[in-house]
């Protein structure tokens, strides 16, 4: 059971320290003023210097990188024939990007935790059932011991502490006449 308070601990510092990376590391922000007409215009003015699209399931997800370094998000409509012909006429390459997928792991995830986390719930209460420890099926075995040293103790043990071997003769004066 120690084994497995320190894998825990240690655990919970390695989860802890990523989230503390994700939260002081946040992902690079990106400008969602621009919206789909003001996107559309941009591009038929020439003010445009890359796109890449992300096809999502009834929209377009652009990003839309300008002249001046700016970079915005637009969310547009799918098949739109005059935006495609207005960005060949700029002479800029739509890049599209499949959609972000979670790894194969992250749905696993969760049904793992869960099977472990109820793994170890069991096997603490299998522990707390045998009086904690690690005595997991050792019921019945004693733990008893037999003392047969009888060590004797005299006034010569004491020898040195006058204090202490006063006391002594009143205890046993007292105990041999109440």
């Amino acid at each position: 059971m120690k084994i497995f308070k320190n894998v825990a601990i240690y655990l919970l510092i390695i989860l802890l320290a990523i989230l503390l990376i994700k939260w002081a590391n946040p992902p690079a922000e990106v400008d969602t003023s621009l919206d789909y007409n003001g996107f559309k215009q941009a591009v038929a003015a020439g003010k445009v210097s890359k796109v890449s699209v992300v096809v999502k399931d009834t929209v377009n997800v652009y990003t839309v990188n300008t002249n001046d370094g700016k970079t915005y998000e637009v969310i547009g409509f799918r098949g739109d024939q005059k935006l495609l012909d207005d960005l060949e006429k700029q002479n800029l390459s739509l890049n599209i990007d499949p959609p972000a997928t979670a790894p194969w792991w992250i749905s696993v995830l969760p049904t793992l935790l869960m099977f472990l986390f109820i793994f170890g719930l069991f096997f603490y209460m299998m522990q707390q059932t045998q009086g904690g420890g690690n005595k997991v099926m050792q019921f019945g075995k004693s733990r008893a011991r037999l003392v047969t040293e009888d060590k004797k103790v005299t006034f010569k043990d004491v020898a040195g502490a006058d204090e202490v071997k006063e006391e002594l003769e009143e205890i046993i004066e007292f105990l041999k006449t109440p």
